[in-house]
């Protein structure tokens, strides 16, 4: 049975601060981008994760927010 997880460890749990789930070890920060698209990111710590999702909050808010590309450097070259 190595290597198998069980199905709880997978659920995102709400945490007191909004928009912060914890998820086995890590913390989930779920976010929304002004096109209406959900986003996740993980971090270690609770702290952590309050932080940056109120810098992701406001970043998006300001319009200054931007994602990452998946445009690769051979594409872009």
């Amino acid at each position: 049975m190595t290597g198998k997880r069980r199905p709880d460890e997978r659920k995102l749990v709400k945490m007191a601060a909004p928009g912060v789930f914890r998820r086995g070890k890590t913390y989930v920060v779920v976010y929304r981008t002004r096109d209406g698209k959900q986003h996740k990111k993980c971090v270690r710590t609770y702290e952590e994760a309050r932080t940056l999702h109120g810098k992701l909050t406001s970043s998006v808010a300001e319009g200054t927010h931007q994602e990452l590309s998946q445009l690769t450097f051979e594409d872009y070259a």
